[in-house]
């Protein structure tokens, strides 16, 4: 009994010697990386949502814009190297790692937060805004610090509107009898500057009201009230609108002025429709970019024509026509 007792503790002795064997050679291999050169990576990139204008690369944007900026994962590079125990050193590659998205000024916001890409959404206030990106490694060998690329953005609003004559509309029926006056045309708009679009803007045409007296004595007037519009492309440009002035049907005597009812003297006229034009802020609150913009109602006493004319940044007038049965 005492014989197979001492085989016993040798089987174990033997079996726990090699186990610390095992262990003592897995305790001395240890990696250690270092870094062979900095990580690097293309600069940010950006692309405007709208098509128009060509450069989609431009960095000043009109309020309410959007720009997809993105980084290439392609074009990273981190060389590091590694050594096992007391080995030769040897280049290794270490691959990208998170990527954060975030932006600095009161010029916009940013989303998604992570990932290859993020949306600028421009403010609807004009400011700057700064859109960054924070580039870690992948953790896994030599820890580089943060990359980050930044790409500086302005916004801007409308400064005005720019006008051309689109077409003359026709109101009524030629005369004789020529019992009617008024006129009636469409302008096509563009708001400027054209550098930007403001295809996400929100604007007003705000009329403030107006009263006048025509040459018979007749006092008119002109109700106030808010136009709410956007613009659009036409005929390939962005930027426009379309903005129709009418003034129609009108009683051909408004332009005689003579008190003798038996008698007829017709004579010029014009009175303006003021207005406004505005854009809706990033607190919802309308600024003012055009604060003098009228539509003119002319008419001729010599052949009781009339006409309309938009000032604005620019102006353009409409042909003469009437009077109407």
């Amino acid at each position: 009994m005492f014989s197979k007792n001492i085989k016993f503790r040798f089987q174990n002795i033997l079996a726990l010697i090699l186990f610390g064997f095992i262990l003592g050679g897995l305790a001395t291999a240890d990696t250690i990386y270092d870094q062979l050169t900095e990580s690097t990576i293309d600069d940010m990139t950006s692309e405007t949502e709208a098509t128009l204008p060509a450069d989609r690369s431009r960095t000043t944007i009109g309020i309410g814009e959007k720009v997809v900026c993105r980084i290439d994962p392609n074009s990273w590079e981190d060389k590091d190297c590694k050594k096992v125990d007391d080995g030769p050193w040897t280049d290794v590659n270490d691959t990208i790692g998170d990527k954060t998205w975030s932006a600095s000024g009161t010029g916009g916001t940013v989303s998604p937060t992570t990932g290859n890409s993020t949306t600028l959404t421009a403010s609807k206030t004009p400011a700057g805004v700064t859109v960054e990106v924070d580039i870690e490694d992948s953790g896994a060998k030599y820890i580089d610090p943060v990359l980050v690329k930044t790409k500086p953005f302005s916004v801007i609003a409308p400064d005005g509107i720019e006008v051309t004559l689109d077409e003359d509309l026709n109101p009524g029926t030629a005369g004789p009898p020529n019992n009617q006056i008024g006129s009636s045309s469409r302008f096509l708009c563009t708001i400027t500057p054209t550098s930007v679009n403001f295809y996400n803007a929100e604007l007003r045409m705000s009329f403030p009201g107006d009263n006048w007296t025509w040459p018979d004595g007749t006092n008119d007037s002109f109700s106030a009230y808010d136009n709410d519009y956007g613009v659009t492309t036409i005929d390939g440009q962005h930027n426009r609108c379309y903005d129709t002035a009418t003034e129609y049907p009108k009683p051909i005597g408004r332009l005689d002025n003579d008190p003798d009812p038996n008698k007829v003297n017709y004579v010029d006229h014009d009175h303006a429709i003021n207005s406004q034009e505005k854009y809706k802020n990033q607190d919802g609150d309308w600024e003012t970019f055009i604060s003098n913009e009228t539509h003119v109602f002319e008419y001729r006493g010599s052949d009781q024509k009339g006409r309309v004319t938009l000032n604005s940044s620019t102006s353009d007038s409409g042909d003469w026509m009437g009077p109407w049965q």
